[in-house]
């Protein structure tokens, strides 16, 4: 019983160590860049630090730590290695899938139980959805085939179950235009989600077909009333029975009268000599009511003019009275200036031969 319960210390021990030895999974991008270490603080003092890179069997320095002096002694981790002296931490940057591979740390010359396994793998792409149609209406499959894992997310934040091995999803026209869906690439060493893709562009073609259905119907039932009067109005007016059986009709009417009688233009003299030969002399009647109306309305124009005229004639008169009173006017003050003037010079000549008179008198005296 003892035996056996110290040989069940044994394997856990075993286990337990190796467990330890195995190590760290460190996982990289192509590109990226990693950073790991010892996962207990550097036992003092620490003299060296030294890593080492296990790959296909061959052990290299990837950089190390002596005398205070740092260097990378192996190409492939060269200028972009480096390393945390105080915590042992290593950097890598730029990271290829050559340098994959077992780690190791030792610290002042004694090599470390810890073990690190850096993975780099390539980052999944930038994922694009495509579309595919459905056989049921109203649906579509979204597809994202890629060789990663496939998350599909609607933007509710849910996710949504697809098919395993084309990584694909139907989706069912909801009603809301803005409802949009993603798909998410991961592997262990990135991420990538798609743009989104919304339920207004999956189903716009069969919104469009049913609008343009209806927009046709529209057209078709609007356009049989307007093609029914473009008939109509040919056989008017390249009919003359036609003409002579509605324009009794329809001439009065108050929009469809006159344009039938624009229709009318220069043929109306024809077509009511047509009616006159059908109807008797209601068609001369309305000639010469039309002819009385016309000698009516001149001579209204000609009175028209004339009391235009005589307005306009009264106004210029007017006008040339205004005229003629300013010219006069103007006339009257020149004539009164002048006037002025001369009593002026009179004045001015009688004061000075007054004083002439007295300067001579008092010369004399």
């Amino acid at each position: 019983m003892l035996l056996r319960r110290n040989l069940l210390v044994v394997i856990c021990g075993v286990i337990i160590a190796s467990g330890a030895v195995s190590g760290t999974e460190v996982v990289g991008a192509v590109g990226g860049e990693v950073s790991f270490g010892p996962d207990k603080p550097l036992p003092p003092p620490v003299s060296s630090i030294t890593w080492k890179h296990i790959k296909d069997g061959e052990t290299v320095k990837a950089i190390e730590w002596e005398d205070g002096e740092i260097t990378a002694p192996n190409p492939r981790f060269k200028g972009i290695t480096t390393l945390d002296t105080k915590t042992g931490n290593i950097t890598i940057k730029e990271l290829t899938v050559e340098h994959s591979g077992v780690y190791t740390i030792d610290i002042s010359g004694k090599e470390q139980a810890q073990r690190f396994t850096l993975t780099v793998m390539e980052s999944v792409p930038q994922p694009v959805i495509k579309t595919e149609p459905s056989s049921s209406p109203g649906a579509v499959y979204l597809s994202c085939k890629y060789n990663a894992t496939v998350i599909w997310k609607n933007s509710a934040g849910k996710k949504l179950t697809g098919s395993a091995f084309e990584n694909t999803i139907t989706v069912e026209k909801n009603g809301n235009p803005d409802e949009f869906y993603t798909c998410t690439l991961e592997n262990k060493a990135s991420r990538k989600t798609s743009k989104p893709v919304y339920e207004r562009d999956l189903f716009k073609a069969e919104s469009d077909g049913v609008a343009g259905l209806t927009a046709t119907l529209i057209g078709v039932i609007l356009g049989i009333p307007g093609i029914l009067f473009a008939a109509f109005l040919g056989l008017y007016k390249l009919c003359p029975p036609f003409h002579n059986c509605v324009s009794p009709i329809c001439g009065d009417a108050p929009c469809i009268g006159g344009l039938l009688k624009c229709l009318d233009g220069e043929k109306k003299g024809q077509y009511t000599l047509t009616q006159s030969n059908s109807n008797g002399g209601q068609a001369k009647g309305n000639n010469d009511s039309t002819v009385v109306n016309l000698l009516n309305q001149k001579e209204k124009n000609i009175e028209d003019a004339k009391e235009d005229a005589k307005e306009d004639a009264k106004e210029d008169a007017k006008e040339d009275a205004k005229e003629d009173a300013k010219e006069a006017a103007e006339e009257d003050a020149k004539e009164d200036a002048k006037e002025d003037a001369k009593e002026d010079a009179k004045e001015d000549a009688k004061e000075n031969a007054k004083e002439d008179a007295k300067e001579d008198a008092k010369e004399d005296a």
